[in-house]
């Protein structure tokens, strides 16, 4: 199915996609949760019968791919890919890539990346703790898994347990919750936190500051944009917000360096327009 419509999660995304991707397809917001977007695609698909698809953040929900020149398929509907999730954390992380920020606000390359290295050392932990949370929480059983029925109840719309006395039901809702209650404590056993959190803080060691790509892959690019501000020349760029704003606006007008200095971007342009599979 040809795309027509692509669904993001935010304005900021629809704002820079839209005239890098030259209106084809549209891209549009929906506003709303990143967990929307997939079941709103959908819908679009079934009731509209559009070539409907989305693009969502990875946040903390995924490790980042080992390859990232193209983006990830997030979900498969009916055999065909329903959407994708970037490579990277989300849009400010591409909003920071060393050509775009140098040709935007006229800095030196090499200057650049090093006040990127040095603000990605300051947040390491800060990154390593929202890791640790982010697979953690990926663990947790949804709250529609606590189910109002017993198991042996399945699919059926008609069930009635056995025993439905007083004191065989009191037992069982005690059992039903405790037994969830597990579930839920496991990922976030003391131990089982410490030991994640260990393993991020130790990944995000001096060798991963070697070079900006790997912050620009692993850390979220809008705590990269609030360390970064202070650490930049002038002071009209060191507030987060200003920065962003600067950045969208100079990459809606310079979509030929922009697709240029961004792989991931460039090869979803092509499946996009139908250039690519």
């Amino acid at each position: 199915m040809p795309v027509t419509l692509l669904l993001v999660e935010g304005e900021l995304d629809a704002q820079i996609l839209q005239p890098v991707l030259a209106g084809h397809p549209v891209v549009e917001a929906t506003k709303s949760s990143k967990y929307a977007l997939a079941p709103r695609t959908r819908t679009e698909r079934e009731k509209r019968n559009t070539g409907a698809y989305y693009l969502r953040d990875r946040d903390y929900d995924f490790l980042p791919p080992s390859d990232c020149a193209a983006p990830v398929v997030d979900k498969d509907y009916h055999g065909k890919t329903l959407g994708w999730r970037w490579c990277k954390h989300e849009i400010e992380n591409y909003m920071l890539e060393p050509a775009i920020v140098a040709g935007c606000l006229g800095l030196d390359r090499s200057s650049y990346e090093q006040s990127l290295l040095n603000a990605a050392r300051s947040i390491r932990y800060y990154q390593a703790a929202r890791w640790t949370i982010g697979q953690s929480r990926k663990n947790l059983p949804p709250h529609y898994g606590f189910d109002t029925r017993p198991d042996e109840a399945g699919n059926k719309d008609f069930y009635l347990p056995r025993d439905i006395g007083q004191q065989e039901m009191k037992n069982w809702a005690r059992q039903h919750a405790d037994s969830f209650r597990s579930r839920v404590l496991r990922p976030l056993d003391q131990a089982s936190i410490e030991k994640a959190y260990d393993r991020f803080a130790q990944q995000f060691d001096s060798s991963f500051f070697d070079s900006p790509a790997n912050p620009l892959v692993w850390f979220s690019g809008k705590d990269l944009m609030a360390a970064l501000g202070p650490l930049l020349p002038g002071t009209e760029r060191r507030d987060p917000g200003q920065l962003r704003a600067s950045l969208r606006d100079w990459m809606k007008e310079n979509t030929e360096i922009v697709l240029g200095s961004l792989q991931e971007w460039r090869h979803l342009k092509k499946i996009l327009q139908g250039e690519v599979t």
